[in-house]
Protein backbone atom coordinates (compact mmCIF):
# COMPACT_ATOMS: atom_id res chain seq x y z
CA UNK A 1 0.00 0.00 0.00
CA UNK A 2 0.97 3.25 -1.05
CA UNK A 3 -0.16 7.04 1.23
CA UNK A 4 0.59 10.44 0.43
CA UNK A 5 0.58 12.77 3.27
CA UNK A 6 -0.06 16.27 3.24
CA UNK A 7 1.33 18.14 6.58
CA UNK A 8 2.45 21.17 7.49
CA UNK A 9 3.24 20.42 10.60
CA UNK A 10 5.89 17.60 10.30
CA UNK A 11 9.28 16.67 11.84
CA UNK A 12 11.59 18.99 11.94
CA UNK A 13 8.23 21.18 13.53
CA UNK A 14 8.09 20.70 17.28
CA UNK A 15 4.43 20.76 17.63
CA UNK A 16 1.58 18.88 18.66
CA UNK A 17 0.63 17.73 15.19
CA UNK A 18 4.04 16.78 13.97
CA UNK A 19 4.72 15.02 16.99
CA UNK A 20 1.35 12.68 16.31
CA UNK A 21 2.26 12.79 12.46
CA UNK A 22 5.46 11.54 13.41
CA UNK A 23 4.13 8.22 15.39
CA UNK A 24 1.71 7.90 13.02
CA UNK A 25 4.08 7.92 9.84
CA UNK A 26 6.60 5.56 12.15
CA UNK A 27 3.80 3.06 12.52
CA UNK A 28 2.48 3.05 9.00
CA UNK A 29 6.05 2.22 7.86
CA UNK A 30 6.93 -0.32 10.38
CA UNK A 31 3.53 -1.72 8.59
CA UNK A 32 4.32 -2.22 5.06
CA UNK A 33 3.07 0.95 3.82
CA UNK A 34 4.71 3.29 1.58
CA UNK A 35 4.47 7.24 3.14
CA UNK A 36 5.28 9.92 1.07
CA UNK A 37 5.39 12.88 3.19
CA UNK A 38 4.20 16.35 0.89
CA UNK A 39 5.35 18.99 3.82
CA UNK A 40 7.58 22.87 4.47
CA UNK A 41 10.72 22.90 3.94
CA UNK A 42 11.47 24.19 7.51
CA UNK A 43 15.11 24.70 9.33
CA UNK A 44 15.74 22.08 12.53
CA UNK A 45 16.32 24.71 15.23
CA UNK A 46 16.02 23.21 17.58
CA UNK A 47 16.37 20.11 16.13
CA UNK A 48 14.13 16.68 16.09
CA UNK A 49 14.75 14.87 19.19
CA UNK A 50 14.37 11.57 17.54
CA UNK A 51 14.64 10.46 13.72
CA UNK A 52 12.04 9.37 11.28
CA UNK A 53 12.06 5.90 9.98
CA UNK A 54 14.27 6.19 6.54
CA UNK A 55 11.46 3.93 4.44
CA UNK A 56 9.52 7.72 4.79
CA UNK A 57 9.84 9.53 1.99
CA UNK A 58 9.87 12.91 2.18
CA UNK A 59 8.75 16.13 -0.26
CA UNK A 60 9.63 19.45 0.95
CA UNK A 61 8.70 22.35 -0.43
CA UNK A 62 8.97 26.21 0.32
CA UNK A 63 6.84 27.40 2.49
CA UNK A 64 5.54 30.68 0.95
CA UNK A 65 7.23 34.06 0.66
CA UNK A 66 6.40 35.41 4.12
CA UNK A 67 7.56 32.26 6.04
CA UNK A 68 9.71 31.34 3.99
CA UNK A 69 12.13 34.92 3.99
CA UNK A 70 11.08 35.58 7.68
CA UNK A 71 13.08 32.50 8.81
CA UNK A 72 16.10 33.19 6.38
CA UNK A 73 16.19 36.51 7.90
CA UNK A 74 16.13 34.65 11.35
CA UNK A 75 18.94 32.19 10.81
CA UNK A 76 20.73 35.28 9.40
CA UNK A 77 19.50 37.26 12.37
CA UNK A 78 20.79 34.60 14.50
CA UNK A 79 23.96 34.06 13.11
CA UNK A 80 24.73 37.64 13.77
CA UNK A 81 23.53 38.10 17.39
CA UNK A 82 25.55 35.29 18.41
CA UNK A 83 28.65 37.43 17.65
CA UNK A 84 27.28 40.60 19.95
CA UNK A 85 27.14 40.28 23.84
CA UNK A 86 23.80 39.94 25.52
CA UNK A 87 23.43 43.28 26.21
CA UNK A 88 23.90 44.19 22.65
CA UNK A 89 21.19 41.11 21.43
CA UNK A 90 18.58 42.46 24.50
CA UNK A 91 18.42 45.65 22.95
CA UNK A 92 17.42 44.63 19.31
CA UNK A 93 15.89 41.25 19.22
CA UNK A 94 12.59 42.52 20.47
CA UNK A 95 12.57 44.78 17.93
CA UNK A 96 12.55 41.82 15.37
CA UNK A 97 10.39 39.61 17.15
CA UNK A 98 7.65 42.62 17.48
CA UNK A 99 8.09 43.34 13.98
CA UNK A 100 7.61 39.67 13.00
CA UNK A 101 4.43 39.48 15.57
CA UNK A 102 3.15 42.15 14.27
CA UNK A 103 3.24 41.21 10.01
CA UNK A 104 2.22 37.78 11.09
CA UNK A 105 -1.08 38.70 13.07
CA UNK A 106 -1.73 41.01 9.94
CA UNK A 107 -0.94 38.25 7.91
CA UNK A 108 -3.59 36.18 9.96
CA UNK A 109 -6.49 38.61 9.48
CA UNK A 110 -6.02 38.72 5.69
CA UNK A 111 -5.60 35.41 4.85
CA UNK A 112 -8.09 32.49 5.52
CA UNK A 113 -7.50 30.81 8.08
CA UNK A 114 -3.85 32.61 8.70
CA UNK A 115 -0.97 33.07 6.52
CA UNK A 116 -0.32 29.50 6.58
CA UNK A 117 -2.50 29.11 3.44
CA UNK A 118 0.30 31.39 1.40
CA UNK A 119 1.65 27.07 1.32
CA UNK A 120 -1.05 26.41 -0.65
CA UNK A 121 -0.46 26.98 -3.98
CA UNK A 122 3.26 25.17 -3.71
CA UNK A 123 1.68 22.26 -1.75
CA UNK A 124 -0.62 21.63 -4.62
CA UNK A 125 2.03 21.63 -7.12
CA UNK A 126 3.83 19.11 -5.16
CA UNK A 127 0.49 16.94 -4.47
CA UNK A 128 -0.41 17.25 -8.37
CA UNK A 129 2.96 15.95 -9.37
CA UNK A 130 3.03 13.04 -7.61
CA UNK A 131 -0.76 11.84 -8.35
CA UNK A 132 -0.10 12.33 -11.94
CA UNK A 133 2.59 9.94 -11.51
CA UNK A 134 -0.01 7.23 -10.20
CA UNK A 135 0.39 4.64 -7.77
CA UNK A 136 -1.21 5.70 -4.28
CA UNK A 137 -3.90 4.51 -2.94
CA UNK A 138 -4.61 6.80 -0.57
CA UNK A 139 -4.54 10.55 0.23
CA UNK A 140 -4.62 12.21 4.36
CA UNK A 141 -4.35 15.14 5.21
CA UNK A 142 -3.21 16.63 8.26
CA UNK A 143 -4.73 19.17 10.34
CA UNK A 144 -3.55 21.67 11.76
CA UNK A 145 -3.27 24.04 9.77
CA UNK A 146 -6.13 24.28 7.88
CA UNK A 147 -3.61 24.73 4.21
CA UNK A 148 -3.44 20.71 4.75
CA UNK A 149 -7.06 20.32 4.04
CA UNK A 150 -7.58 22.63 1.29
CA UNK A 151 -4.68 20.71 -0.95
CA UNK A 152 -6.30 17.28 -0.24
CA UNK A 153 -9.69 18.75 -0.82
CA UNK A 154 -8.33 19.88 -5.00
CA UNK A 155 -6.67 16.75 -4.92
CA UNK A 156 -9.73 14.76 -4.00
CA UNK A 157 -11.88 17.07 -6.71
CA UNK A 158 -9.51 16.54 -9.50
CA UNK A 159 -8.14 13.48 -9.04
CA UNK A 160 -10.96 11.18 -6.72
CA UNK A 161 -8.41 9.45 -4.62
CA UNK A 162 -9.69 8.41 -1.29
CA UNK A 163 -9.52 10.56 1.21
CA UNK A 164 -8.84 10.82 4.69
CA UNK A 165 -8.57 13.57 6.98
CA UNK A 166 -7.34 13.39 10.41
CA UNK A 167 -9.15 15.95 11.49
CA UNK A 168 -7.68 17.02 14.80
CA UNK A 169 -9.74 19.94 16.13
CA UNK A 170 -12.48 21.03 14.11
CA UNK A 171 -12.46 23.81 11.94
CA UNK A 172 -15.00 25.92 14.10
CA UNK A 173 -13.67 26.21 17.11
CA UNK A 174 -14.87 27.75 20.80
CA UNK A 175 -11.31 30.19 19.15
CA UNK A 176 -12.27 31.03 15.81
CA UNK A 177 -13.16 34.74 16.02
CA UNK A 178 -16.25 35.76 15.64
CA UNK A 179 -16.43 36.73 11.75
CA UNK A 180 -15.66 34.06 9.95
CA UNK A 181 -17.55 31.16 12.14
CA UNK A 182 -20.27 30.91 9.37
CA UNK A 183 -16.97 30.58 7.35
CA UNK A 184 -15.55 28.03 9.67
CA UNK A 185 -18.77 25.85 9.68
CA UNK A 186 -19.25 25.93 5.95
CA UNK A 187 -15.69 24.65 4.90
CA UNK A 188 -15.68 22.62 7.77
CA UNK A 189 -18.85 21.22 6.06
CA UNK A 190 -17.77 21.00 2.81
CA UNK A 191 -14.86 18.85 3.47
CA UNK A 192 -15.90 16.26 6.32
CA UNK A 193 -18.71 15.17 3.43
CA UNK A 194 -16.18 14.97 0.36
CA UNK A 195 -13.54 12.88 3.12
CA UNK A 196 -13.96 9.04 2.97
CA UNK A 197 -12.63 8.71 5.85
CA UNK A 198 -12.42 10.85 9.04
CA UNK A 199 -9.87 10.37 11.82
CA UNK A 200 -10.37 12.02 14.93
CA UNK A 201 -8.50 12.07 18.80
CA UNK A 202 -11.20 10.92 21.04
CA UNK A 203 -15.13 9.91 20.81
CA UNK A 204 -16.47 13.64 21.83
CA UNK A 205 -15.42 14.89 18.14
CA UNK A 206 -16.76 12.69 16.05
CA UNK A 207 -20.02 13.33 17.61
CA UNK A 208 -19.76 16.75 17.08
CA UNK A 209 -19.24 16.71 13.81
CA UNK A 210 -21.87 13.97 13.61
CA UNK A 211 -24.32 16.62 15.02
CA UNK A 212 -23.02 19.53 13.36
CA UNK A 213 -23.61 17.48 10.05
CA UNK A 214 -25.33 14.83 9.94
CA UNK A 215 -25.47 11.48 11.80
CA UNK A 216 -24.17 9.69 9.34
CA UNK A 217 -21.14 10.77 9.19
CA UNK A 218 -20.02 9.16 12.58
CA UNK A 219 -19.58 5.91 10.76
CA UNK A 220 -16.96 7.50 8.75
CA UNK A 221 -15.19 8.67 11.67
CA UNK A 222 -12.27 6.50 13.35
CA UNK A 223 -10.62 7.43 16.86
CA UNK A 224 -6.81 7.60 17.12
CA UNK A 225 -5.73 9.17 20.23
CA UNK A 226 -2.96 11.25 20.71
Amino acid sequence: MKVLLVAYEFPPILAAQSLRWFYLANGLAEAGVQVHVVCPNMPAAPPFPVNLDARIITHRIWPGPFVGISQKLALRANRGLQLQTAAEVSDSQPWLLRGYQFARKLLDWVIYPDVRTEWYPFARAKVNELLVRGGFDALISSHEPAVDLFVGWAAKRRFGVPWVVDMGDPLLTPYSPRWRRKLDLYVERSIVRQADAIWVTTPSVAELLAQRHGADLESRCVVIPQ
